[in-house]
């Protein structure tokens, strides 16, 4: 399948859905997997930014990340260092932060030709504590971005 066919198939889910996830993976398993969205820039009055998550299975990943969304637009917020959005899991909110590494995100630079800002969703553990606190939980490997 030649980029072009995968730039149609991406292009065609964005029209539908406002945005796509693109999850990658190390076959060898030694980096996490980690998630991301393309698309999100596009909608309006969502500024020039995407959303990433690592640690967590594709499916489960992709739907973290279309609730994250989802949420932002009925809330009418914007991403901003430190939020906490509700509604995207049951019981716990997940907080946003500014990704430091554009370079594993290819797809928004395939796409849009820029590298947008990338916020990563955080989860908390099953104490509520992020991976950005001294206290969180590390056996729940969710690697900061």
């Amino acid at each position: 399948m030649g980029s072009s066919t995968i730039d149609d198939e991406t292009n065609r889910i964005i029209r539908r859905f406002g945005h796509t996830i693109r999850w990658v993976f190390d076959p060898d398993g030694v980096k996490p997997p980690f998630a991301y969205t393309v698309g999100v820039c596009s909608l309006p009055g969502h500024g020039d930014y995407e959303f990433a998550l690592a640690g967590l299975p594709a499916e489960l990943a992709g739907a973290v990340l279309n609730n994250t969304v989802d949420q932002l637009i009925l809330q009418g917020l914007k991403a901003t260092e430190g939020l906490e959005v509700t509604g995207v899991l049951v019981g716990f909110p997940v907080r946003l932060r500014r990704a430091t590494d554009p370079r594993p995100f290819t797809g928004m630079r395939a796409l849009f030709g820029h590298q947008p800002d990338v916020w990563q969703v955080l989860l908390p553990d099953v104490e509520g504590r992020f991976p950005d606190a001294g206290d969180y939980d590390g056996r729940q490997a969710q690697p900061l971005m």
